[in-house]
C-alpha cells in the first residue's frame, strides 16, 4: 500500500485495486488501515471514491473543449464541502456537486480510459502503462536513492520521489520490459536474447546491456536519457528513434514531441587506454591531441587535417575539467573554432600561425 502515498487525485480514481475496493469491497482492511496510518491521505481518497462511485460510460463523443470543461468542474466539485462558505453548505448545493461530479467523472476516465482507442496521439502515463498488469512495483518515498538489483542481475537506483515497475515474472518474459515515473539510473545486465526496455511515458528505451539514467516526471516539459556506457536506442511509441552511445543524451520535449540529440553536458573519459594524467602535451602535433580526445570520450570529432599539418601545441589538460573547456584551450592555441552540432563536434581551423 506504500507506492498510494504519491498517487495523485487522477491516479488513485483509475487504480484497479482502488476502483475494486469501492465497487467491492476488495481488501477493505488494508485499505482501512491505509487511512488509520495516513490520516493526511483521507480527503484524497475519499474525493477518488466519489469520482468512481459516479462513474457512468459515456455512450456519446465529447469535444475536446467541453472535456476540458468538465475535468476543470470535476477538480472544483470534489474539494470537500467543509471549504464552502457556511452559508454555501445547502443540501441544493450538495446536489449540485453530485451531479457536475458525475458528469465530469465520467469525462475524466472516458478521457484517460478510453480515448486511446479514438487516436494514437494521446499521452501515456506511468499509470496508463502498469495499468492490468501483474507487476511488482517499488516507490521510493525517502530522501536518497534506493537500489534495486531485478532478477536478471540489473541494477537500478532510484531516486527520490519516483516510482518503478517489473513484472513478476521478470525472468520468463521473452523481453525485459520495466516501468518508470521519476528518475533513475540503470545498470543492465547483457543478455542479447532478451533486450531491456524502459518504458517512461511516451518514450521506450532499448538496450541489451549498458548504464544510463532516464529522466521522466510528469511535471517536467522534457524527458531526458543519458548514456554513460553501451548503447541504447530512444524511441517515441512505434515511430523510429535514435540511436545512442556513451556520452550522448536524447531530450524528448513533450510539447513538440520531438526528441533531440545531443552531446552530454559533462562527458567523462570512458576509454580504458586514456587517462586524465596522460593529457599534458608539449610540442605535441595537434592532430594527435585531438585523435586522443577523439578516443577518450568516445565523440564524433571533425576537422581538416590538412590544416593542421605541422602544427603543435604545448597545454596541461589533465586538470578535470569539462571537454569543452579543453575544447576551448585547444582552439584558442591554434586560432580556430569550434561548435557542437547534435551530438558531434566540428572544428573550424585556419591554419598554424
Amino acid at each position: 500500500m506504500t507506492r498510494y502515498l504519491y498517487y495523485s487525485l487522477e491516479e488513485l480514481s483509475l487504480d484497479q485495486d482502488f476502483i475494486d475496493w469501492v465497487r467491492k469491497g476488495s481488501n477493505d482492511s488494508a485499505w482501512q488501515q491505509f487511512l488509520e496510518e495516513n490520516p493526511g491521505k483521507t480527503n484524497i481518497v475519499h474525493q477518488a471514491r466519489r469520482i468512481v462511485e459516479s462513474f457512468e460510460p459515456i455512450p456519446f463523443e465529447i469535444s475536446e473543449a467541453a472535456l476540458e470543461a468538465e475535468i476543470a468542474a470535476l477538480m472544483a466539485a470534489t474539494v470537500e464541502p467543509e471549504s464552502f462558505p457556511a452559508e454555501q453548505k445547502g443540501s441544493g448545493l450538495k446536489r449540485v456537486l453530485i451531479t457536475v461530479m458525475g458528469i465530469a467523472a465520467a469525462a475524466l476516465l472516458w478521457f484517460f480510459g478510453f480515448r486511446n482507442t479514438m487516436t494514437g496521439d494521446t499521452e501515456l502515463t506511468y499509470v496508463k502503462l502498469v495499468a492490468e498488469k501483474n507487476l511488482v512495483e517499488q516507490v521510493n518515498i525517502t530522501d536518497k536513492p534506493v537500489t534495486i538489483e531485478l532478477p536478471d542481475g540489473s541494477r537500478v537506483k532510484l531516486s527520490p520521489q519516483s516510482r518503478f515497475s517489473y513484472a513478476a515474472g521478470f525472468n520468463d518474459s521473452a523481453s525485459r520490459d520495466v516501468y518508470l515515473k521519476g528518475e533513475a539510473d540503470f545498470d543492465v545486465a547483457k543478455n542479447a536474447k532478451k533486450p531491456f526496455r524502459v518504458y517512461s511515458n511516451e518514450l521506450v528505451t532499448k538496450v541489451i546491456g549498458t548504464s544510463f539514467t532516464i529522466r521522466s516526471f510528469d511535471a517536467e516539459e522534457d524527458i531526458n536519457i543519458t548514456v554513460r556506457t553501451g548503447k541504447v536506442n530512444v524511441s517515441r511509441r512505434n515511430i523510429e528513434g535514435v540511436s545512442l552511445t556513451a556520452n550522448q543524451q536524447a531530450i524528448y520535449h513533450k510539447k513538440q514531441k520531438n526528441i533531440v540529440k545531443q552531446l552530454n553536458e559533462r562527458p567523462v573519459i570512458i576509454s580504458p587506454g586514456v587517462s586524465a594524467r596522460q593529457m599534458v602535451f608539449e610540442d605535441r602535433p595537434v592532430v594527435a591531441v585531438l585523435e586522443m580526445m577523439k578516443a577518450a570520450y568516445g565523440i564524433s570529432l571533425h576537422y581538416e587535417k590538412e590544416l593542421l599539418k605541422g602544427c603543435t601545441i604545448t597545454a596541461d589538460l589533465s586538470e578535470d575539467g569539462s571537454i569543452y573547456r579543453k575544447l576551448d584551450l585547444i582552439c584558442r592555441a591554434i586560432s580556430a573554432e569550434y561548435e557542437v552540432i547534435d551530438s558531434e563536434v566540428y572544428i573550424y581551423p585556419q591554419g598554424c600561425k
